[in-house]
């Protein structure tokens, strides 16, 4: 009766002691879901605050290029302008390409943007696009915008004259040429 009693109190000490364990462990699973469930909500937080501070971002440079104070539609910015005051020593009449609503406008076009940024980089890229009408109208604007800003009418030239090709000018023929490379 000794061991009896025995195991019956051994017994109800183990059963006491695994719900204390099983009590425990509950606890701890709790505890870490709970963890688990604030770190989701911290992230969540933390997502839509940068969501809005995204949103906040994009509206102002819609606000700018909208008020035309900026090169806002062109990616990477226009080369060579380099943050400079006065353009990094373009031409004056560079500033009037980028006045130019429909310039600015087209620009908002990737497609146009991507034609640009290629044909400023490979000027033989503009073949590639001759049968795109709404890349060629802007490229044809903005050469001649270019033609008119870096090529200024000479004061030998008469007034209304279209400017220069800026090509070099060439003395008489394909001769003159040959002999650059000796």
């Amino acid at each position: 009766m000794l061991v009896s009693n025995f195991s019956n109190a051994v017994l109800i000490k183990c059963t006491t002691f695994c719900k204390q364990v099983h009590k425990v462990q509950e606890h701890e699973n709790k505890k870490a879901r709970r963890e688990k469930e604030r770190e989701l909500k911290r992230r969540k937080k933390e997502a839509a605050r940068r969501r809005a501070e995204a949103q906040r971002e994009y509206e102002e440079r819609q606000k700018q290029s909208a008020s035309g104070s900026g090169f806002g539609g062109m990616p990477g910015g226009f080369p060579g302008a380099g943050g400079m005051p006065g353009g990094g020593g373009m031409p004056a009449g560079i500033n009037e390409i980028f006045n130019d609503p429909e310039i600015m406008m087209a620009f908002q076009d990737p497609e146009v943007s991507a034609a640009f940024m290629e044909c400023s980089q490979n000027p033989a890229a503009a073949a590639k696009y001759k049968d795109n009408p709404r890349v060629m109208k802007v490229l044809e604007k903005l050469q001649a915008k270019f033609a008119s800003a870096y090529n200024p009418p000479d004061a030998d030239s008469a007034p209304g004259a279209p400017p220069s090709s800026g090509a070099p000018p060439s003395s008489g023929g394909p001769s003159a040429s040959s002999n650059d490379l000796d």
